[in-house]
């Protein structure tokens, strides 16, 4: 798959590059990142929408969340925070390292009441959508007014700056040493990560600011324009203007105070067909009629728009020069863009530690203020090895562990669910399993948990809370229970729920076969399977007999973390086939078969 996903991405990369050789007008709007998917968690459309990690839709501030994305993203302050905490929560990271730095930093912003307070008022707020902005710039399309953000943004940096190093220096944090705190460790990493490459950044930025300073100015009517003084064709025009407007309006005075008119009878505006224009009620117009040197260009119901000779020569001029003013500040417009797009590689670095530091604050912000409790889960390397039966394996060179795997939840919850309950009672989930297809005999593996119980039960929720636990740990956020050891898995695959597409002739029994089919061709024992209630579509014999043999391939063969729920009590018989049964809470957890 990686070899492929090479391969793809260098054919899109001649075609980028044939399509620039082609056409130089062609905006480089797309870069090409190099992604390995075998670092990325893999969730399909099923997993998505049975755990609510995005909605299509999502729900209104002041409504309850859709979906965990929907919950998380109430309390960030920008836009581009938001777009990134949905692809963190769409694509989390089986990179022990990425996960762990996140969840050091998601520490600090939750024992840091301070630290959240100063980043949300003073540098995430302020900050402008610079994913917007990098856009219009790639495009060539962005206007003096966005350029000018780009100040604001650069401000945002040195107060972000600004605010790490009181909080995090300033605060006492030392040198990272065997004696320091957890919490020190954690600010160290911030203040490493984070402070000190946006320090350098702002420092490269520095002739950013210097150029918009000296290249965009605001009108009296508020209007970003190039700024005379920066160019002196631009500022010669400008002058000329400005000496023929004068001139106009010494032609109005003069012209007003020949007839007696007030600045209320007799106006001066320009007009966009006539250029400037001088402009008096219909009850006034007799002197204008009268007066053999203006001539009326205009009658309407607001009046009648006139000028004299002089008053009409002087508007063209005003006219020719604006026009070349215009054509001049376009072209120093777009000489300015070219010039700032030569920073959009560090504005887009930038930009992606600030919409971080946006999606830390606001889980630190929910996490602080949930009822139930949150923990900073222990996350364990994949486990490596595996039988032949194993769809693939990892091997303890590339970061796996041949150590027990063990999976366990105390107190989990689910978040959406609580939101809407406000009584949600805590489950406890233990998974465990042996290295290698090695059974202790003292301590068996517990890799599997069938789950019976009455409808409503909450044997859905139960095993929902476990996948979303997963999901939210692995993108970086902590876990909602009470504790936590969660072993690094390479998918979350579900099979839950009856549905069905007439459109496409598909009916419920096949698209639960269908999704059946791809968890035990995709599934390795490094997955986390959630089967609920499989085998509803058919006969109740048939059904049994499907649900036995996916739950034992699944339990014993693939020898992933599953959970299986069911109303076919019979199926707990399937713990007796293998050594090591243990019976908790009415859960049947059949270990793996020797």
């Amino acid at each position: 798959l990686e070899d492929e996903s090479q391969r793809g991405g260098e054919n899109i990369g001649e075609t980028a590059e044939v399509a620039d050789d082609d056409d130089e007008m062609i905006p480089k709007i797309f870069r090409l990142l190099e992604v390995k998917p075998s670092t990325i968690l893999r969730l399909d459309t099923t997993a998505i929408d049975t755990l609510n990690v995005v909605a299509p839709v999502e729900a209104r501030a002041g409504k309850l969340p859709l979906s965990l994305f929907g919950w998380l993203m109430r309390n960030s302050a920008t836009s581009m925070g938001s777009r990134l905490m949905r692809q963190w929560l769409l694509q989390p990271s089986t990179d022990m390292e990425v996960v762990t730095g996140r969840h050091m930093a998601l520490e600090v912003f939750v024992e840091s009441p301070m630290l959240r307070d100063a980043m949300y008022s003073e540098v995430l707020r302020p900050c402008p959508d610079m994913d917007r902005l990098c856009r219009r710039l790639q495009c060539h399309s962005a206007s003096l007014r966005e350029l000018a953000l780009l100040m604001t943004f650069v401000h945002t940096v040195a107060t972000c700056v600004k605010v790490l190093h009181t909080m995090c220096l300033d605060a006492g944090t030392p040198s990272c040493s065997a004696g320091d705190s957890e919490l020190a460790v954690c600010k160290r990493l911030l203040v490493d990560d984070y402070m000190y490459p946006l320090e350098e950044m702002r420092s490269m930025m520095g002739n950013l600011v210097t150029l918009i300073e000296a290249t965009i100015d605001t009108t009296e009517d508020n209007e970003f324009v190039i700024r005379a003084e920066f160019d002196d064709e631009l500022l010669v025009l400008a002058e000329s203007r400005q000496k023929t407007r004068k001139a106009i309006t010494a032609e109005y005075n003069k012209v007003s105070s020949r007839h007696g008119w007030s600045e209320k009878v007799c106006k001066c505006e320009l007009h966009a067909s006539y250029g400037f224009v001088m402009r008096v009620s219909r009850k006034e117009d007799k002197p204008v009629r009268d007066d053999g040197k203006l001539t009326i260009v205009q009658t309407s119901k607001d009046g009648v728009r006139f000028v004299s000779e002089t008053f009409a020569t002087l508007s063209a001029q005003y006219k020719e020069i604006s026009r070349a003013y215009e054509v001049r500040q376009r072209a120093l417009h777009k000489k300015l863009i070219e010039t700032v797009e030569s920073y959009l590689p560090l504005i887009d670095d930038a930009k992606e530690l600030l919409a971080r530091l946006d999606i830390f604050c606001a889980w630190g912000k929910t996490i602080s203020a949930s009822r139930l409790p949150f923990c900073r889960p222990e996350m364990t390397p994949m486990q490596a090895g595996g039988d032949e039966s194993i769809n693939s394996t990892t091997p303890a060179s590339q970061g796996g562990t041949d150590t027990v795997s063990e999976f366990t939840l105390i107190d989990v919850w689910h978040p959406l669910v609580e939101a809407r309950t406000g009584n949600y009672k805590s489950n406890n989930v233990k998974l465990e399993r042996q290295p290698n297809n090695i059974t202790n005999n003292n301590k068996p593996s517990r890799n599997a948990m069938i789950i019976t119980g009455p409808n409503m039960g909450g044997k859905s929720t139960l095993m929902r809370s476990v996948g979303c636990a997963t999901v939210l740990a692995q993108a970086g956020c902590f876990a909602p229970a009470s504790s936590a050891k969660i072993p690094m898995r390479d998918s979350v695959q579900c099979r839950i729920g009856a549905t069905d597409y007439m459109s496409q002739g598909v009916s419920t029994f096949m698209v639960e076969m269908l999704e059946t089919s791809s968890i035990l061709a995709t599934a390795t024992h490094n997955s986390l399977v959630i089967v609920d209630e499989l085998g509803r579509g058919t006969s109740t014999f048939d059904g049994f007999g499907l649900a036995w043999a996916v739950a034992h391939h699944l339990a014993c063969a693939t020898q992933c973390f599953m959970l299986f729920s069911t109303h076919f009590h019979e199926l707990t018989d399937l713990a007796e086939e293998s050594k090591g049964v243990v019976e908790d809470d009415g859960r049947v957890i059949p270990p793996a078969r020797n």
